[in-house]
């Protein structure tokens, strides 16, 4: 991701966001998420720790994922009409090796899914570490992949 995508891939994010999974959220869930999701908090992410690349078609960024210190899935969402089609499949694939490229000492990666995001990380093939836990109002289920 590109500095200048960052409030594209941000309303993207919203956008997801608020249709899977914020009606399963409290405000202050909801809240907490848009802190995050901000593009000035991306960039200074980026900054630090943490990488995203971006899947887009002819118009528009379809897709994220970001990922800190190469062992931890931060963000991970395509946009609605592109779900079900490979490229989060074909994203997670290039997070993975650009991970492993800058540090090959990496042997699991770990999300902490939202409820929603749990059968898309388990065909990924991840699996739940802990039951679902309540941090700061975000619900999510601690999962890992050994490599």
């Amino acid at each position: 991701m590109r500095p200048e995508e960052a409030s594209e891939v941000c309303k993207l994010v919203e956008v997801v966001f608020d249709h899977y999974e914020a009606p399963e959220y409290s405000p202050e869930g909801i809240a907490e998420f848009r802190r995050y999701n901000r593009p000035e908090e991306m960039i200074k992410r980026s900054n630090s720790g943490h990488f995203a690349l971006v899947a887009a078609d002819a118009q528009s960024v379809i897709g994220i994922i970001e990922i800190r210190n190469n062992r931890h899935i931060s963000m991970f969402f395509i946009a609605q009409g592109f779900q079900g089609k490979g490229i989060g499949r074909q994203l997670w694939h290039y997070a993975l090796k650009k991970s492993q490229d800058a540090d090959n000492s990496v042997r699991e990666f770990t999300v902490n899914s939202s409820p929603y995001g749990v059968p898309i990380y388990e065909k990924l093939g991840f699996c739940k570490t802990s039951p679902e836990q309540v941090r700061n109002g975000l619900r999510f289920i601690p999962m890992t992949m050994r490599l």
